[in-house]
This record gives C-alpha cells, sequence and structure tokens, in this order.
C-alpha cells in the first residue's frame, strides 16, 4: 500500500489519489493525533495497517491551519510537536522509498541551500546575500528583500497570508529588519514561468509580466491566467539541474525571462502547488506522482 503524508483535503493529495490505480494509506501530523499508531523498531501501523516497504510521497507533514498555532496553548504545542516527532519516526523508516526524502525536503525549504546547489550545478541565480548587518547591504544596484522563511502564512483568524517580494530602498538605514531576509538583484521580468519536475519529467507554463506586481502571486488574476505555452527547452533542463542538485524528486519552479531574453531561477518550493496550471500541464504532473505511488511494489 503506498503511503502519502499529507492531508486528505488538500486538493493536491485528492487529485493524485483520484489518479492512482491503487489505494494509498494517508496520514499527517494532526491524523497522527487522532488514529492508533504504533511504532516500534521494525514495525508500523497506523489506523490497524501495518506498513510494508512501499513507494511514499511527502506533501506536507501537517495541515496548513498549524501554522497559525504559534500562539496556542502550550499543551496544544507539545501535542503537536510530539504528534511531528512521530510522523518523523515513520516517516524515517528504511523500507520506504520517497519521491522526496524528509531531509532532503527539509534542506531544499531553505533559499540560500537551494540558491547555492543550483548554482554549482550551472543554474542561473541572481546575486543574493543574507545579513542582519547594515554595512553588508549592497550601495548600489537594484534590489527586492523576501523572505528567508515561509512565504505565506495562516493567521490568527484562520486567513491564508502571502509575504510578497518587495523592492528594498538600499539608502534606507533601517533595511535590515530584526529578522533575516534575503536581499537579492531585481531582474526586470517580461514572462514569469511555473516550472514543475516529478523524478527527470518537466512540464512548465508561463505568464506574461506586463501589467503584474513585482510577485506575481498578488495578483488574484494571475492564477488563472498562465497558459501553456512553455519555456525553452534548456530552462527545462536547468530546472531538472536545480532539482537534481537538491535532491528532491518533485519542485515547484519559478523561473523570469528578463528584458534581454535570459532565463532566471527564483526558487523552488519541494510541495509547492501545480493544479492552477493550465489541464495540459497540471494534470501530467498529477498522473506522474500517482503512477510514482503506484509502482510500489
Amino acid at each position: 500500500m503506498p503511503l502519502i503524508i499529507g492531508d486528505p483535503a488538500d486538493p493536491h493529495v485528492a487529485a493524485v489519489v483520484d489518479a492512482m490505480h491503487s489505494k494509498p494509506l494517508m496520514v499527517d501530523a494532526a491524523s497522527i493525533l487522532e488514529s492508533a499508531v504504533t511504532i516500534s523498531a521494525n514495525y508500523v501501523d497506523v489506523a490497524g495497517i501495518e506498513l510494508q516497504a512501499t513507494h511514499a510521497w511527502l506533501r506536507r507533514l501537517a495541515p496548513a491551519v498549524w501554522a497559525s498555532a504559534i500562539d496556542a496553548p502550550g499543551a496544544d504545542q507539545a501535542s503537536h510537536a510530539a504528534a511531528i516527532a512521530a510522523l518523523a519516526a515513520i516517516i524515517r523508516d528504511p523500507r520506504f522509498t520517497w519521491l522526496t526524502a524528509l531531509d532532503q525536503f527539509g534542506k531544499s525549504e531553505n533559499k540560500a541551500v537551494q540558491y547555492r546547489q543550483a548554482s554549482a550545478a550551472g543554474v542561473p541565480v541572481p546575486k543574493w546575500l543574507i545579513t542582519t548587518d547594515p554595512n553588508s547591504v549592497p550601495s548600489t544596484g537594484t534590489w527586492v528583500v523576501k523572505p528567508l522563511g515561509p512565504g505565506s502564512f495562516i493567521d490568527g483568524t484562520g486567513l491564508g497570508r502571502i509575504v510578497p517580494t518587495r523592492l528594498v530602498d538600499i539608502t534606507d538605514p533601517n533595511v535590515i529588519a530584526a529578522a533575516p531576509f534575503i536581499i537579492q538583484q531585481l531582474i526586470p521580468a517580461t514572462i514569469h514561468a511555473r516550472v514543475v519536475t516529478v523524478g527527470d519529467n518537466v512540464w512548465s507554463a508561463t505568464l506574461p509580466a506586463e501589467n503584474l506586481p513585482l510577485d506575481w502571486r498578488l495578483s488574484s488574476e494571475s492564477h488563472r491566467a498562465f497558459t501553456r505555452v512553455p519555456t525553452p527547452d534548456h530552462v527545462h533542463d536547468l530546472a531538472r539541474e536545480a532539482a537534481r542538485s537538491n535532491g528532491v524528486g518533485f519542485t515547484a519552479q519559478d523561473w523570469i525571462r528578463d528584458t534581454s531574453g535570459s532565463w532566471w531561477f527564483v526558487d523552488l518550493n519541494p510541495a509547492g502547488q501545480w493544479l492552477f496550471l493550465p489541464p495540459e500541464v497540471a494534470e501530467p504532473v498529477t498522473a506522474a506522482i500517482a503512477a510514482f505511488l503506484d509502482n510500489h511494489r
């Protein structure tokens, strides 16, 4: 039985399950708190099902609403931490073959790490730095600031929020915030692209940048405006290298074409979204993940 670490209510999980020929076991940190779970040296049982060697996909460790639990009572924080620890013990069972392993998943979420790895593999990455020292801020050029941590979160009211990429005034002495941010060279965009990789397979969709904000995610219309026009083949090759260099089997990557026609890697997400893309792109991605999971024997 294939294993999916994720919330069954997640539309991406539901789409993959619908495309599968076999029935998977789905579990995440929230369900750990609600199910009968037993873990020992050589035995894992979830809801009465003993897990065997299988293919597995790590979508997300916990529901998105858990991100709003920072101010939750101490008992809730403790139970959440215990559930994550138990889930990690299941995930690290050596019998499972992962689309992306837990350690690589966590490592690749760090933008500084993914930039280093991708750049070393020959992927074009805009200049960047992370600093809390005002004296290290570049004195020339045009730069943007972007979050080092999650780019989105659930606030205390349950609403989803985006921490956008924005222009930074390098002459402002307060440009360095209390928390570390990434300062990165601005690449004026003519085209945005979402490039998705599953193993060695690559798909892409593009979005003309005209009249869009710097961070296209801030435009609700943009999520419905991606076209099935792909990026050039060499961008697919570079996206494949970005994924390989970071050791991840699935990525949702953002790319930009600049005013000279050159393409630049923006970042990758090992748990990014793809269902908003045109069906010609989204459906093969879903099918590829489902095929990996179905190939569990």
